[in-house]
């Protein structure tokens, strides 16, 4: 029953930041070139963890193990900033929005790895039936 309600709590914690996400508009895209693989790869991100943690809300057990990770955008990003040729006021959209992604994507996974952790109802009733 615990890890039931711990469950529930994370995927409310999960569908809150969801939401708030949801809530905001995707930043528009920059002129730069160099900007716009920065772009589309933040877009890419979030397609990918929207999906992702509307898959666990679902109370599906997701394999995450496929799950692209943030670290190159993140360290793209990093480079860009300190090399500030950049559109700056562009940039903090993108690295506020792959910050809120990032949490959204520990969520997805706390959430999920306690889903693997209380037993399916449906292989319990298999299980059941087949014992019968």
């Amino acid at each position: 029953m615990a890890q039931d309600s711990s469950l529930r709590a994370r995927r409310a914690r999960l569908r809150r930041r969801l939401d708030a996400l949801r809530a905001t508009p995707f930043p528009p895209g920059p002129e730069d070139p160099e900007l716009d693989k920065v772009h589309a790869r933040l877009a890419r991100y979030e397609a990918q963890t929207r999906n992702l943690a509307a898959r666990v809300l679902r109370s599906y057990r997701v394999e995450l193990s496929k799950a692209y990770r943030a670290r190159l955008l993140r360290r793209r990003m990093r480079r860009l900033i300190l090399g500030g040729k950049q559109d700056m006021g562009a940039l903090q959209l993108y690295w506020g929005r792959l910050g809120n992604l990032e949490e959204i994507a520990r969520e997805t996974r706390a959430a999920n790895r306690r889903a693997w952790e209380i037993p399916d109802e449906m292989e319990e009733r298999r299980r059941e039936a087949g014992s019968k």
